[in-house]
């Protein structure tokens, strides 16, 4: 994950991001080294995300450059700034995948989120086109308390317009230490209703979970992942805002490799949780995230009140549907989404 910039024309209510003023950004060269860096280590997927991209006069450079190195290559945006111009270079250069933030099925409650009246429409109208230039656009949804009975309206949305919906209960801290994105999470009842709804059904299902998973490595971050901050901070994810390094001092090689903090990341498994966490009777229904245990609680291996929520909620819907889940909840289709 590349942060080009934290610069937004939005400000919407739940965003984790309180930094806008651009300063000290890497500049267009340290971004085309950065991406040279990674495609020499062997990454294959890789996602630019802000704030929003499009506010970056280079931003079709490192498209760009990031096609030309083979990448699948994913772009989050809130669409605004792409008309028909745009879209057209996009098509161009076909990116696996454009990620498009949208928050209802209505003017209203969208726009309510974001803060700008009109969002709305722009967005939908960048979906439509994209989607007409036959490129794969993902509709993403964070599930909320203002929209989460939106999500049979979102779903007829993206199905004419031709995108894909994924939906995310995850509303995080503010990278400030903020907690003020929390307001907006689904309260206990909501989560459990969230998930019978056939959108969201299969992730109320248990996964394996067994005493040889002690052993497994304890999530992707510093093995399969790492981000690269607007300044060139090196983390093990997106999510956890530590630095193992920085790419104008260090090559991103040697901070993968031989990076102190990226070792210790890497080697930690399950069995290092907190043991309340190991024995949990909920276990099967977790997914636990360390950066949000250690935002949100203070402790990278200790419980997460939120994970906590949400498998009680899942093991709730999984034992209590409302009604029968519809047979395609569980299609690749929706695993998908």
């Amino acid at each position: 994950m590349f942060e080009l910039t934290h610069r937004c024309n939005l400000r919407c209510a739940h965003c984790y991001l309180h930094c806008y003023d651009g300063g000290g950004e890497l500049a267009t060269p340290e971004w085309l080294r950065a991406i040279d860096e990674l495609a020499a280590l062997g990454g294959l997927w890789l996602s630019f995300t802000g704030g929003e991209i499009f506010l970056r006069s280079d931003v079709f450079d490192l498209i760009a450059r990031a096609r030309q190195k083979g990448f699948a290559l994913k772009l989050l945006t809130n669409g605004l700034l792409l008309d028909d111009a745009y879209i057209a270079r996009l098509a161009d250069l076909w990116p696996s995948d454009v990620h498009i933030s949208v928050y209802a099925a209505c003017p209203e409650i969208h726009d309510g989120v974001t803060g700008m009246q009109g969002s709305w429409e722009q967005t939908v109208a960048a979906i439509r086109g994209l989607c007409g230039r036959g490129l794969h656009v993902t509709v993403k949804t964070p599930v909320m308390s203002c929209n989460f009975r939106q999500i049979e309206q979102l779903q007829r949305l993206a199905d004419d317009l031709g995108a894909v919906l994924r939906l995310d209960t995850d509303i995080v801290p503010g990278n400030d230490g903020s907690v003020s994105p929390l307001v907006h999470r689904l309260n206990d009842e909501e989560l459990v209703e969230v998930f019978r709804t056939p959108h969201l059904a299969y992730r109320a299902l248990p996964e394996a979970s067994d005493a040889s998973g002690l052993d497994s490595d304890l999530c992707g971050a510093a093995r399969r992942t790492l981000s690269i901050s607007p300044v060139g901070e090196v983390q093990p994810c997106i999510s956890n805002p530590v630095s193992a390094g920085n790419i104008r001092e260090d090559s991103l090689a040697d901070i993968w490799w031989r990076s102190p903090l990226m070792l210790r990341y890497r080697g930690l498994r399950v069995a290092d949780l907190a043991g309340e966490c190991v024995n949990c009777e909920h276990r099967a229904y977790c997914g636990r995230c360390s950066a949000m245990a250690a935002l949100e609680d203070g402790d990278y291996l200790g419980p997460s009140r939120w994970a906590c929520r949400v498998s009680v909620a899942r093991r709730r819907a999984a034992a209590e549907p409302a009604e029968r889940v519809a047979g395609d909840a569980l299609s690749p289709e929706r695993r998908n989404a």
